[in-house]
């Protein structure tokens, strides 16, 4: 039985590659972003939706093994110059898809930090990776959903 995957960011630059090298693999891969990804190959499904609306995630990861967490604010400049909207796409948009995650029984929880976690040049970019993974750590080990963190 073939693996179904949900990779969150993936019309960005490493979202597109990782979906298609799991494409390739024959897995199912379902294309989840704010917008169309240019690199979508017609055995994926692009799904439309924001992690800031859990209701878009919670549809998203019906009957998926395996979320690949790489939708953030990722540009340090863009992200220090408004706090608020990285603060709600990296931390509230990490809960949002770890909720769904949980509500439909996902095995694993890929999750796309950053060098900068655990950096003081990353202002509130960092701060937001760090937070994300240590709520991801927390959840994750109360409620039995591997997971594994990438920086």
């Amino acid at each position: 039985m073939s693996k179904t995957f949900l990779v969150t960011g993936a019309s960005g630059f490493l979202g597109s590659h990782l979906a298609d090298l799991l494409s390739s693999k024959n897995f199912k891969v379902r294309l989840f972003d704010k917008k169309k990804s240019k690199h979508k190959n017609r055995n994926q499904k692009m799904i439309i939706g924001s992690t800031s609306i859990y209701k878009d995630l919670d549809k998203a990861m019906k009957k998926v093994d395996i979320v690949f967490h790489f939708a953030a604010s990722a540009d340090l400049n863009s992200s220090n110059k408004t706090p608020f909207q990285t603060i709600e796409n990296n931390i509230l948009g990490t809960t949002n898809v770890l909720k769904a995650c949980l509500k439909n029984k996902v095995k694993k929880i890929v999750f796309a930090s950053s060098i900068y976690a655990r950096s003081e040049q990353g202002g509130i970019y960092s701060t937001s990776k760090l937070s994300s993974e240590m709520i991801i750590e927390k959840i994750c080990r109360k409620s039995n959903l591997k997971f594994v963190i990438l920086r």
